[in-house]
C-alpha cells in the first residue's frame, strides 16, 4: 500500500506577516545601528575569528617545517649527497592527513554546533588543542606526527564551520559582509606571522627551530 506523507498545517497569517515585518526590519538597520543592538553576539564573532588567526598560522606549518635544516635532520632521510631531507611520499602524506581530518572536523563541527551550541562546540575545540601541542613538541618521529597533524587538523575544521555559520545564521544582514572579511583577515594574519615566526627561529639551536613554532600552535 502506497503511503503519502502527512499534510502539514498552514502557518498563521499573522506568524507569516510577523515573519516578513521582521525580516525587513533586520535589512532597514543600517551597520552602525546592527552593532550597537548586536554588541554582544559581534563580541563574540571576533573571539571566534580570533581562532582563525591560529588557523592560518597552523595550516602553513607543515609546508614551512620541510625546508627547515633542524627538521630535515631530525625527521628526514639520508640522502646519497650526504643531505637530509623528508620523502615526497611523507610530504604528500602529511598534506593529505590534514585534508581529510579538516573535512571531518567541518562536518563534526555542523553536528556538535547544531545539538550543543555554538559556544560549547568552540570551547571544547580549543581545550581540545593543548594537549595535541605536547605531542608535537614531544614528537620524535614522522608517525607521531602525521597522528597529531590528525588530531589537531580536527578542530582546525570546526572552527570552520562555526565561525561561518554563526556569522550567516546569527548575525544581522548589515553585519555579515564586514565579518565575514575580518574571518579572511584573520586567516591572512595567521599566515603572515608564521612567516615572521620561521623567520626568527632560524637562527635558535636545533631543536628549538622547529619546536618553537610547533609550542606557539
Amino acid at each position: 500500500m502506497e503511503k503519502y506523507p502527512a499534510k502539514t498545517e498552514p502557518m498563521p497569517d499573522s506568524l507569516v506577516a510577523d515573519a516578513e515585518a521582521a525580516m525587513a526590519w533586520e535589512h532597514s538597520l543600517s551597520p552602525r545601528r546592527a552593532l550597537k543592538l548586536y554588541s554582544k553576539a559581534v563580541r563574540f564573532s571576533a573571539f571566534v575569528s580570533l581562532a582563525l588567526v591560529m588557523e592560518g598560522f597552523d595550516t602553513k606549518v607543515v609546508g614551512s617545517l620541510y625546508s627547515v635544516p633542524a627538521f630535515q635532520k631530525d625527521f628526514g632521510s639520508r640522502t646519497a649527497r650526504g643531505n637530509y631531507e623528508i620523502s615526497a611520499a611523507w610530504q604528500s602524506g602529511m598534506s593529505g592527513i590534514t585534508g581529510v581530518s579538516v573535512v571531518l572536523g567541518m562536518l563534526l563541527g555542523g553536528y556538535a554546533s547544531e545539538r550543543f551550541g555554538f559556544r560549547k562546540t568552540m570551547m571544547a575545540a580549543l581545550i581540545s588543542m593543548p594537549p595535541i601541542v605536547f605531542i608535537f613538541f614531544f614528537a620524535a618521529s614522522l608517525q607521531v606526527l602525521a597522528v597529531a597533524y590528525f588530531l589537531f587538523s580536527l578542530p582546525l575544521g570546526i572552527f570552520q564551520t562555526v565561525t561561518m555559520v554563526y556569522i550567516t545564521e546569527i548575525m544581522p544582514t548589515a553585519l555579515r559582509p564586514y565579518l565575514i572579511s575580518c574571518n579572511s583577515l584573520a586567516w591572512a594574519l595567521g599566515q603572515l606571522l608564521n612567516a615572521v615566526v620561521f623567520r626568527g627561529t632560524l637562527t635558535l639551536p636545533s631543536p628549538w627551530t622547529y619546536r618553537v613554532p610547533f609550542a606557539l600552535q
